[in-house]
């Protein structure tokens, strides 16, 4: 064989050897790159599944516990045992507490249909009357036995508003109003309107007297220590008052004090939360178009496109699992027990559902509901467990000073 013959053929061994390399390599890469790819397909499937079922229920077990590994697999348990507050930071102020009172009245308002029923700066009226302008009705602004309330000028104007609690119930409606040329509303700018008609009745807000109290509110206030008199409600109501402000501020302390000890959150878990958030989002954008307001869901997240809006929505989920596995944590800490499907029924009945389905149907489902339920038996031990210090004879305090009154003393 000659020299070349002998070059040609080493040539040819080495370009086979290299082939069977590159044959090996790309074996390699396929037995490693192929179960990724098929991986990969899998999660994108299984996402998808997640995002077209989406749903508070899921992921959850009928007792409201994640269908995952315990809480404290993910999360570090806050130290709920040792929560010290300043008692003072969190009792109502003194019109805070007017507020809660006067709500507490309106809820016994009463129509009141009498001629001769004074009508204060503030009252809801009830009135029937015609509007014109040069002569002519203008039929649009007209009212049959209308509900109105006094005091803001919305209707036609402050001046409207005293002509009208200057009248008493049964009284006729006949004045006049010139109105400025500048006037927001074109039917009456630079015009003058003559209203005629009559006031139908008043609601009448009740006073808060002992006898009132005594009368319609023993039910409400149950049976709490505080006498059921005028004083006794401001008591029940101031107390109401500082327990919910104490109660938000638990809300919020147990998942900020709470540490995330795990790489991943349960991720079935954490991506229907992300769907079920989107969704919520869309169905939000759906509505406002419905009204005729152009605004999307980037739009209405606070997001300036679909990327940040994707970032926002990633930490919004995570938040909330986070929340939700920190209220858990607590859950099992303390051994309380388990939610059960009585437990869930009695406590629909307590918030006032007749049918059982409807208020599984509220939650987003018998599992979501019963989560609901842990969540509020975890706050009501936490609360119980608060060290709160300060003077406790005080049930309300003053209101702020503001610049003006400061400089006033």
């Amino acid at each position: 064989m000659s020299k070349e013959s002998r070059l040609a053929a080493k040539k040819r061994s080495k370009q086979a050897k290299m082939k069977r390399l590159r044959n090996k390599i790309l074996i390699c890469i396929g037995i490693i790159l192929i179960p990724v790819i098929i991986a990969l397909i899998s999660l994108k499937v299984i996402d998808n599944n997640i995002k077209s079922k989406q749903s508070p229920d899921r992921y959850l077990k009928s007792d409201g516990t994640i269908d995952a590994k315990a809480a404290k697999n993910y999360v570090k348990v806050a130290d709920y045992k040792n929560i010290s507050v300043n008692r003072e930071e969190y009792i109502p102020t003194e019109s805070e507490l007017k507020s809660a009172v006067d709500n507490v009245l309106k809820g016994y308002t009463e129509t009141v249909t009498a001629d001769g029923t004074a009508i204060s700066k503030t009252s809801t009226v009830n009135l029937t009357y015609t509007v014109s302008v040069d002569g002519a009705e203008v039929t649009d602004y007209a009212q049959t036995n209308g509900a109105y309330t006094l005091g803001n000028g919305t209707r036609f104007g402050t001046e409207f508003d005293d002509k009208i609690s200057a009248l008493k119930v049964g009284d006729s409606i006949n004045f006049d109003i010139s109105f400025n040329s500048d006037y927001s509303n074109a039917t009456f700018a630079g015009k003058t309107a003559t209203f005629k008609g009559k006031v139908d009745s008043v609601d009448v807000v009740p006073e808060l007297t002992d006898s009132f109290v005594a009368e319609k509110l023993t039910e409400y206030m149950g049976d709490s220590e505080y006498p059921k008199t005028a004083e006794g409600l401001k008591s029940f109501v101031a107390n109401n008052l500082y327990e919910n402000k104490l109660r938000t501020f638990v809300s919020s302390w147990i998942p900020e004090n709470t540490e995330k000890t795990a790489f991943f959150y349960p991720y079935f878990y954490l991506r229907n939360k992300y769907y079920y958030i989107d969704d919520y989002y869309d169905k939000l954008e759906s509505q406002y178009k419905s009204y005729g307001v152009d605004m999307n869901k980037y739009d209405i997240m606070g997001a300036s496109g679909k990327g940040e809006y994707k970032k926002k929505l990633k930490k919004l989920a995570r938040s909330e699992v986070k929340r939700d596995l920190a209220f858990q944590a607590i859950f099992e800490d303390a051994g309380l027990p388990a939610i059960t499907e009585e437990e869930l029924k009695a406590h629909a009945t307590e918030e006032g559902y007749t049918d059982f389905d409807s208020f599984v149907k509220a939650h987003g489902g018998s599992n979501a509901a019963a989560q609901a339920l842990l969540q509020e038996k975890v706050l009501d031990h936490v609360f119980s467990l608060v060290k709160a210090e300060g003077d406790a004879s005080k049930m309300w305090k003053d209101d702020p000073a503001t610049p003006e009154s400061a400089d006033a003393q």
